[in-house]
Order: structure tokens, then sequence, then C-alpha cells
């Protein structure tokens, strides 16, 4: 911290440095007037056997400084006392760098998420998605149930071909209140090739595609769900929760960064495609690899 306290403290050092040239010429000049010397001309010649003062003193001064950071600091006082003299101007300046700020804060958040942000999965950048184009027809990433099972029975290219579908759930757990959640369908598949291992518990699998009855529907919740709606209490595991009134088993948690794997979109628990027709709601399974 000294060199901190010795940039705050120049004027002191500068005053010193003044006092103590100052001293030498005086010593030098009572040297010469002892030896017999008028003191006038003591004075002139020990002036001249000295040197400029000035130009000494700045010399000095010189080895002290932080040439950049001490100019910044003579322009930052500049530019208070022409924004002090100038109110509107200043005020206009503030505005303008203030949006100018937000607006790149905002435009570089979103480019973010949306292209350099890593999903927190195995081997993101092999992630391919799957698009059906028609002649005329915007293209699209919907698939049928049937659909995904011929690709998937076909495959021979890819590692594995999953599938979701996202939508919004009303769930409801014993003493709590209900709350919509996003969700999603996804199909067995769907985490392990993604290469995610559960925090706790276990997660969907392709065991997990055929359910006999309600009785077996289990569900996955994502980290952040389990911890504001359960205080991450580990005996959430084998928990019945009710999604739009279909009782579904909590078996696992997912990682803590996992997301999903839509910019976004954060979905707060995953069901099996198999529940599907139990909740009753149409399901479309877009495969990704």
């Amino acid at each position: 911290m000294n060199w901190f306290k010795q940039l705050f403290s120049r004027r002191r050092l500068y005053d010193d440095l003044s006092e103590e040239i100052q001293e030498h010429l005086e010593e030098k000049i009572e040297e010469l007037v002892a030896s017999g010397m008028p003191r006038k001309e003591a004075a002139a010649l020990a002036r001249r056997e000295f040197g400029n003062e000035t130009l000494v003193e700045e010399d000095s001064r010189a080895v002290w400084q932080w040439p950049s950071l001490e100019n910044f600091l003579v322009d930052v006082r500049y530019g208070l006392r022409a924004m002090r003299r100038t109110p509107g101007f200043t005020t206009v300046a503030v505005l303008s760098l203030a949006l100018g700020i937000g607006a790149n804060t905002a435009i570089f958040s979103l480019i973010n998420t949306l292209m350099l942000r890593m999903l927190p999965v195995q081997h993101p950048e092999q992630l391919v998605e799957l698009l059906s184009v028609y002649p005329g027809e915007p293209r699209t990433n919907g698939f049928s149930w049937q659909i995904y099972e011929y690709f998937r029975n076909i495959n021979r290219v890819f590692s594995g071909l999953i599938g979701a579908d996202h939508s919004h759930f009303s769930v409801r757990v014993e003493g709590l209140e209900p709350e919509t959640v996003d969700g999603e369908y996804v199909v067995g598949d769907f985490l392990p090739v993604l290469g995610l291992k559960p925090l706790i518990g276990r997660l969907i699998g392709p065991e997990d595609d055929h359910i006999g009855s309600a009785d077996s529907a289990v569900a996955v919740v994502s980290w952040s769900y389990w911890k504001n709606r359960f205080n991450l209490d580990p005996r959430i595991l084998g928990k019945r929760i009710f999604v739009d009134d279909v009782p579904l088993t909590v078996v696992g948690v997912t990682p803590r960064a996992f997301f999903g794997l839509q910019a976004g979109l954060k979905p707060d628990i995953w069901m099996p495609v198999a529940v599907e027709p139990m909740i009753g709601r149409p399901v479309v399974s877009p495969p990704d690899t």
C-alpha cells in the first residue's frame, strides 16, 4: 500500500523536495560567504554551480512518478472541473453513457446466452438438430413419436437420438401451494445421451419409455427447483408430486449446471414421454443427437 499512499501525498513530497533544494543552495551560499565572498556574488555562484533549480526539481520528481497514471488523474480532474462548469452538458453526457453501457451489456448478455455459452452437457459441440423441410413451408423440428422411433431404429450415423417437448404444468406437492412450472417430456435416452449424471437418485432412462400405470410414472427435477421448493431436502427421492393432478414419483435431481438444451428455457421438471397420455397433452418430440 506504500505506492498508494505516495500517489495521494504527492503535494507534500513535492513541497519537501523544493525545501530540500533550497536548503542545499543556502548551505552552499553560506560556505562561500564564510570564505570571504560577498553574499550577492556567493548566491550567483552557488546557483551557477547547482544548475537550473526548476529543471533539477522536475528531474527529481520524475523518479517518483507513474506518468500514465498521474496523467490520467490530471485528465480526470480537468474533466470533472469542465463538467461542473456545464451541468447541462454533463447531464446529457452521463445519460448517453448510461444508455450506451446498458444497451451494450444487454446485447452482450443475449449473444453470450444464444451463441457463446456452451451447453452444460458432454461434448456439446457434437449436438446436431434434425429439421424437416417441405416445399413452400418453413423448417420445423417437430416429429411424432412414430417418426422418432423410426429414425432411432435405423440410425447408423449418430451416437444417439433424443427428443423432448417443452410445456407448462401445474405442480402440486402435499403441504405446499400448487404452482405453474416449465417442464419437458423426454424420451428415455434424453439424459443418458447427453452424458448427465444425477446429483442424487437416478435420471430418466430407456426403461421409463414404457410405463404400465400411473403408480409407476416418474419424474426428475432440476437443482434449482429442488432448492427453491424443497430446500435441498434429500427426502425428495420417492416423494409423490402431482403434475396436472397426475401422481408422479420423484426419482432424481439433475446436476446443478444443467438448464436444458434451449436458451431462455429452464425446465424445472422432466417426465418420460410415456406419461403424456395420462396427463392428456399432445406431444411432439423433436429428435436431436
